[in-house]
């Protein structure tokens, strides 16, 4: 049971750094460069998760090994 707890607990913690973390890109930007004024939107919000996911390396690809 305690295991369980701990993946519900860490599946979590992932899902809500995901939701959190373009949120609070867009909200240091606008901290360190007020002149950017970036809008919190859907569409911003998408933006920052995929430039940021393609600076960390992230990928949303398959890879075939042949």
């Amino acid at each position: 049971m305690n295991v369980l707890i701990k993946l519900i607990l860490g599946i979590t913690l992932i899902v809500i750094a995901i939701i959190l973390g373009p949120i609070a890109g867009i909200w240091s930007l606008n901290t360190l460069f007020p002149v950017l004024a970036i809008a919190y939107t859907w569409e911003t919000w998408l933006a920052f998760f995929l430039l940021f996911g393609s600076i960390t390396g992230l990928r949303f690809s398959s890879f075939k090994k042949g």
